[in-house]
């Protein structure tokens, strides 16, 4: 029969020495996400105060409401285009902006590209060959945003009710 504990030993200082290194890796690991975690909120910060939101909603509820009522936006390029004029996003961003829209540094026809995209997946606008109009069901229904139908979701003008 052979002696193995001269092995066992061999192995038990190859197991320790991957021990050591393994953990020295968890250190060192442990040290970068401490560093990025760092660096994220300093940048969520220095981003917190330079980008003003365009667009207000940050939960389901507030959501929820906006789909019903629209973002402050989506309200005044609404109200741009109430006069079944076609208009191209860049005259609706110069618009919105001598109404006092608070873009920040946001460039006002790119911001209203986004929000005239995202009405028109909801039906509020269309769009073709780069001008932009309200859609049929919002301007069959009047541009008066003091009451929402109760069948679809949209403003309607003086509560009366229409077709989606």
């Amino acid at each position: 029969m052979r002696d193995i504990r001269d092995d066992l030993r061999e192995r038990l200082d190859t197991i320790t020495a991957e021990k050591r290194r393994l953990e020295e890796q968890l250190a060192s690991l442990t040290r970068q996400e401490a560093s990025v975690k760092t660096l994220l909120a300093d940048e969520d910060d220095r981003w917190s105060r330079m980008q003003p939101k365009l667009f207000s909603g940050n939960g389901q509820s507030q959501r929820r409401q906006e789909e019903l009522t629209g973002t402050p936006l989506s309200k005044m390029i609404r109200e741009i285009l109430s006069d079944d004029v076609a208009r191209s996003a860049r005259e609706i961003g110069d618009l919105v902006k001598q109404q006092g829209y608070p873009f920040g540094e946001k460039h006002p026809s790119r911001a209203v590209h986004f929000a005239l995209i995202a009405m028109e997946q909801s039906k509020l606008v269309e769009g073709q060959k780069g001008v932009w109009k309200l859609g049929r069901q919002v301007a069959n229904k009047g541009n008066d945003t003091n009451a929402v139908d109760s069948d679809c979701g949209v403003r309607v003008k003086g509560g009366r009710q229409g077709r989606c």
